[in-house]
């Protein structure tokens, strides 16, 4: 949005009530310098504001917030209370708000935005940038980071997954080891992954009991890879049949011998709260 974000959220509230996925808020940080608030002063007021220096670019009036004033967070925080009031209205019941902020503000935000987003329905994450690697001298600590405030909703996996990089997956046998890891445990797990080329096309459906298969099968170019180990011992895969599709994309066949083993490595995981 430009211009002025309060008036383009009251703009827009009533038409996007509770259907914006995702809000993201970068205000001007209280540095102690100008802060701008739009006004409706007559035209006389505002040619002298103008000609003054008292006003913005965009035409808001600039009000100095020293803090040596009484109110210097109070100022900015009823700024950003009558935004995040209209952000809440907007967003959608499972959107995420994020809210960027410095060191003097970033105690009074968080307490604010408690209050705003209150209760069990919503869940609160701080997340620490590091914007400036050198840092920014100040008296007793040399500051390279801002922060990132995360509204979402609580109990609900509203934030998505990181992609990970290939070569910093951790990949682990697919087929289970140890105990209770055997085909008998569990029937169902106990089925061909199917791969050519190196890459997996597809699963077979579950073997019948009195089917005894070696640890790959050939079948016209196509590898038939069961939960065997090395020592012909008949154990199971990780996942059951019914539910290994919705993992595909996080398997692979390595070579191995005359065959295949078949690998399962996360290739997304959780964001870290330092970035």
């Amino acid at each position: 949005m430009e211009g002025d974000n309060f008036e383009a959220l009251k703009i827009i509230e009533e038409t996007y009530l509770g259907a914006v996925k995702l809000i993201y808020i970068d205000p001007p940080y209280n540095t102690g310098r100008n802060l701008i608030y739009k006004n409706d002063y007559s035209e006389s007021s505002s040619e002298f504001l103008e000609r003054s220096g008292q006003v913005s670019d965009e035409g808001g009036r600039l009000v100095a917030n020293p803090e040596t004033s009484g109110r210097f967070h109070s100022d900015w925080l009823s700024m950003m209370y009558q935004r995040l009031r209209v952000a809440k209205n907007i967003l959608a019941k499972d959107g995420v708000l994020v809210c960027a902020i410095d060191e003097n503000e970033f105690g009074t935000l968080s307490v604010l935005m408690k209050e705003i987003f209150s209760g069990s329905a919503w869940e609160h994450a701080y997340v620490s940038v590091v914007h400036n690697p050198r840092g920014q001298q100040g008296t007793n600590f040399s500051y390279i980071n801002e922060y990132l405030i995360f509204v979402y909703p609580g109990g609900m996996k509203a934030i998505g997954d990181r992609k990970i990089r290939e070569e910093d997956v951790n990949w682990s046998q697919f087929r289970n080891w140890g105990g209770e890891s055997e085909r008998t445990d569990a029937k169902n797990c106990f089925y061909p992954v199917l791969v050519k080329d190196g890459r997996i096309v597809g699963f077979g459906d579950v073997c019948p009991d009195d089917f005894h298969p070696k640890q790959t099968e050939w079948v016209d170019g196509v590898a038939y890879v069961y939960p065997i180990d090395n020592s012909g011992t008949e154990r199971k895969w990780r996942y059951a049949r019914q539910s290994v599709d919705e993992i595909a994309n996080m398997l692979r066949a390595k070579r191995s011998g005359d065959g295949y083993q078949i690998e399962i490595g996360k290739t997304f995981g959780l964001y870290r709260s330092v970035w």
